[in-house]
């Protein structure tokens, strides 16, 4: 099969220098011939951009082989590499394949194919599973699953963990007065105003509706109380979209051993509803009763 009508880009290399190359190649690289890359480059490694997800070749590491024959040996021929243009102006993402070339000792077949499309793809269609689509905040699906590592540092740390749920008050009176779209910036703002204060620990999660859950890893439930009441002074204090003060009501509680998470959640709702009854507003808090 003709290498110059191929999609990919193909190149024959011994890993420190290229002899021969595709169309595909010099399209990429936007050059008129290899000459030309060879003037700047002897090897596609030297624009390989240095990315914790993909393939970057440590020289002083594994000095006794090149770039391609460390493929070909230790990774079975295949890699992920991000790999920009000779400008630097056209970062693209490439599934590598290395095959032996038999004519030639220490020469291989390099193809790589381009996957950057079905990256962005991938990406897009994970952010509409794992995040919610008007506050950007995780999803209660995407919560089910990251709850499940917390039990487990939980299990295997012993560091308390809380949970806080709150959720916005009289909502349904700020939906009919103002009008739904105006609610929605209302969430927005709200999460803006809590996404500010949280640590990278930290889980929020809308948990539906005007409803949202934190997680607080090494809190214990005197903290969580502290930090509830930060953010339901926070939140009726913040600029929002309608006239009057938007206020929440929080319900907190401490992550036991013996808990499933729907006893969890069930004791945070409990909580956060000892606020409602009181008047909304505030921060209420329960332990696990024996």
């Amino acid at each position: 099969e003709n290498i110059h009508i191929q999609e990919n880009i193909i190149i024959t290399t011994n890993g420190r220098e290229i002899e021969s190359c595709n169309q595909a190649f010099m399209k990429f690289f936007e050059i008129s011939s290899l000459n030309e890359f060879l003037f700047e480059f002897n090897s596609i490694k030297e624009l390989f951009i240095k990315k914790d997800t993909y393939f970057y070749f440590d020289e002083i590491k594994y000095r006794n082989q090149t770039w391609v024959s460390h493929v070909y040996e230790n990774l079975n021929g295949k890699c992920t590499v991000c790999m920009t243009n000779l400008k630097g102006s056209n970062e693209k993402v490439f599934k590598i394949t290395v095959n032996l070339l038999e004519s030639k000792k220490d020469y291989y077949v390099v193809s790589l194919n381009d996957i950057t499309d079905v990256l962005e793809q991938t990406t897009k269609l994970k952010k509409i599973a794992n995040y919610d689509s008007l506050t950007g905040i995780y999803n209660r699906k995407r919560f089910d699953e990251l709850f499940e590592q917390t039990v487990i540092n939980f299990s295997n740390n012993q560091l308390e963990t809380s949970i806080i749920m709150f959720d916005i008050d009289n909502f349904k009176r700020i939906n009919d007065t103002y009008s739904h779209q105006i609610g929605d910036e209302v969430l927005k703002e709200l999460v803006t105003i809590v996404g500010k204060h949280i640590r990278k620990s930290d889980l929020f999660v809308r948990w539906g509706g005007e409803e949202f859950l934190l997680v607080l890893a090494n809190t214990n439930l005197e903290s969580a109380q502290r930090v509830s009441e930060k953010f339901r002074a926070l939140i009726e204090t913040m600029e929002s979209s309608i006239e009057e003060a938007v206020t929440c009501s929080f319900g907190v509680t401490m992550f036991d051993k013996e808990d499933t998470l729907s006893q969890l959640i069930a004791r945070a709702d409990e909580a956060m509803y000892q606020s409602k009854s009181a008047g909304r507003n505030r921060v209420s808090a329960l332990l696990r009763s024996e």
